[in-house]
């Protein structure tokens, strides 16, 4: 594949990419769903260690979430900073989770060793397909 061809192959994905998910490229809140909202206020409030203990009397058990927590420690420190809901929740989940989603299936289409058509193809397959457009529609922004 030429070089100008692969070029306009990836200015056309970005071009899809932003048409798809327009609204979480234009300003305003990106708040809907199951997708965190912080006040400023409240944002002092809950940047604190996780706790060691769980209610239920299990130690070292930080209500079953380690996955989740590195991620929202970032977002709430980001929080203490000054910078808004909106913005954080755009750039510790919606951005890194869409250029996963794109760079992911290319990533690995290339390693198993298929064609370049092939990859973009599986980009945007992946990228657009309705399970990640539903995933992050959806406010499921931990999962994304």
């Amino acid at each position: 594949m030429g070089t100008k061809l692969y070029f306009a192959a990836w200015t056309g994905i970005l071009i899809l990419v932003y048409l798809v998910f327009r609204s979480i490229f234009s300003a305003g809140p990106a708040v809907w769903g199951d997708a965190p909202y912080i006040t400023s206020v409240a944002f002092k409030d809950l940047f604190v260690e996780p706790l060691v203990w769980e209610a239920r009397g299990r130690i070292g058990v930080v209500n079953d979430l380690y996955w989740i927590y590195p991620l929202m420690f970032i977002y709430k420190g980001l929080g203490v900073l000054g910078l808004s809901n909106a913005l954080i929740i755009r750039l510790v989940f919606y951005f890194p989770a869409i250029i996963s989603a794109f760079l992911s299936p290319w990533l690995l289409v290339r390693y198993l060793g298929f064609s370049t058509t092939v990859s973009l193809f599986s980009v945007l397959i992946y990228g657009a397909s309705t399970y990640f457009i539903l995933v992050v529609d959806g406010g499921q922004v931990g999962v994304a």
